[in-house]
């Protein structure tokens, strides 16, 4: 049930996104990750709202999306670039410092 209704929801989140509906969009987003907290597609939409609309909030979600998928090189990178555009220099540099001790195994890092 629960899958089903984080489906749902995030389905109406990328309705809403195509429509330019930006509110509507975050309500079901946030709806869909009360539902199933650890879905990676619902934070990487989450990360891309907060990116289009120029939030801070993109740099917990770049991490939460680097928590869920630990060793993938891109989700470090992405989350490393998203504090530099807020000059956060200390979160960028813990993100690299995850990467390059090992959180991040795949080709595309080394």
């Amino acid at each position: 049930y629960r899958k089903w209704k984080h489906d749902r929801f995030l389905a109406r989140a990328q309705a809403a996104l195509e429509e330019d509906d930006v509110r509507t969009a975050a309500l079901q987003l946030r709806k869909a990750l009360l539902a199933q907290p650890d879905n990676v597609a619902s934070a990487r939409l989450m990360a891309r709202l907060a990116e289009e609309n120029r939030s801070p909030q993109i740099v917990g979600w770049r991490e939460r999306i680097a928590e869920l998928e630990p060793g993938v090189a891109s989700n470090y990178l992405a989350w490393a670039g998203a504090p530099l555009q807020f000059g956060d220099l200390a979160s960028a540099r813990k993100a690299l410092n995850l990467a390059a001790d090992g959180s991040a195994t795949d080709a595309g890092f080394h």
